[in-house]
């Protein structure tokens, strides 16, 4: 019972001292404007929400595409307010889609 405790206390203090980071590169320049912290200077209107949810193989750059695959499919110019996350541990994007005036 005392060595399960100390087994337990050392692996929670283990975990504890992870640290892990993630780089996502921005898109790469395509027909499809994407805007992950700015907004466009044009003058636009919201045509639509975008989410995608991936396996936990799915990258960020596959999220992306299923973002801008929707976003053609509206017929949409850009995606602003892209955001990436988990849901549990799924990955999962967001975007609005946008039509310049």
């Amino acid at each position: 019972m005392k060595l399960l405790r100390m087994l337990l206390v050392v692996g929670a203090l283990g975990n504890a001292s992870c640290a892990s980071s993630r780089l996502t590169p921005l898109a790469p320049e395509t027909a499809t404007r994407v805007y992950f912290s700015q907004l466009p200077a044009r003058p636009y209107r919201e045509v639509g929400h975008v989410e995608a949810t991936g396996s936990i193989f799915t990258s960020r750059p596959q999220l992306l595409r299923q973002l801008q695959q929707r976003q053609a499919q509206m017929q949409g110019d850009a995606l602003v307010q892209v955001r990436y996350d988990f849901v549990l541990w799924w990955p999962h994007a967001s975007a609005l889609i946008i039509k310049y005036q």
